[in-house]
């Protein structure tokens, strides 16, 4: 009786090691799935500790999260938060301020930005950099977009004025080559009369009449009053052997000087 006893308390001992030794082997001959789960097997645990593991297939997450400082975190379809990106090749239909939506930049279409600091551009450059000049290229030049003048060039002779505008400016105008006015063209200044001429003394800026002329063959030898066939006085007088006559000029004009 005891024997029998005995007997079966080895069988038992002996069926539990078989089966732990046989789910041993088991589990490290545990082949990583064939098909993906859960059609056929159960998913491949993803090793988290400081062993490299390899897998093949694609990790699918809605959120990525830092560990220490959960503001950081990457949401693939939707907004992500990161401290400072790093990329050897970053593109965007367009990139927005952080703090003001209003300013942005879109390479291909209009940009809106807050260039206090000033802006360089290179290539054919619109305002040299570090040279200070403003430069334009081909038949433009600078445009008021408010009151549709400005300034421009078309040849290598000319400055012109935008959309014909007038100049105005309460200092001078000066051209050392000369002016011109249509096709009529100074170079310098009209000679003003001599301040010698007895017409010009006498009749400066005044009325100029004409004295009758002197018939020959009578004793009319002098005039006073006028300047030769020019005076300032609409009377003239005449010496006629001793008998004084007058006689009145003709207007002739207006003496400017």
């Amino acid at each position: 009786m005891k024997s029998d006893i005995l007997n079966k308390l080895v069988q038992v001992s002996v069926g539990l090691v078989v089966i732990f030794l046989m789910t041993l082997i088991a589990n490290a001959s545990w082949i990583p799935p064939s098909q993906p789960p859960p059609n056929a097997n159960v998913s491949q645990p993803l090793n988290v500790s400081g062993t490299t593991q390899t897998k093949t297939g694609k990790l699918n997450f809605t959120w990525f999260e830092d560990q220490d400082q959960p503001g950081y975190y990457v949401d693939p379809g939707s907004n992500s938060w990161l401290y400072r990106l790093y990329s050897y090749d970053i593109r965007s239909d367009i990139f927005y301020d952080r703090n003001n939506t209003g300013y942005y930049v879109d390479p291909n279409a209009a940009t809106a930005a807050n260039l206090a600091g000033g802006i360089n551009i290179d290539g054919n450059t619109v305002i040299d950099d570090g040279a200070g000049w403003h430069r334009t290229y081909g038949q433009t030049g600078w445009y008021n977009g408010t009151y549709g003048g400005g300034w421009f060039m078309e040849d290598t002779t000319w400055l012109r004025a935008y959309n014909n505008k007038g100049v105005y400016t309460g200092g001078q105008m000066r051209a050392d080559a000369g002016f011109c006015i249509g096709g009529s063209c100074l170079t310098s200044w009209p000679t003003s009369p001599s301040e010698t001429d007895p017409v010009f003394i006498a009749s400066k800026g005044a009325n100029v009449y004409a004295c009758p002329l002197i018939v020959p063959g009578y004793c009319y030898f002098s005039w006073t009053g006028c300047n030769g066939q020019y005076g300032n006085s609409t009377i003239c007088y005449v010496n006629d052997c001793g008998a004084v006559y007058t006689s009145s000029c003709s207007y002739v004009g207006r003496l400017v000087n």
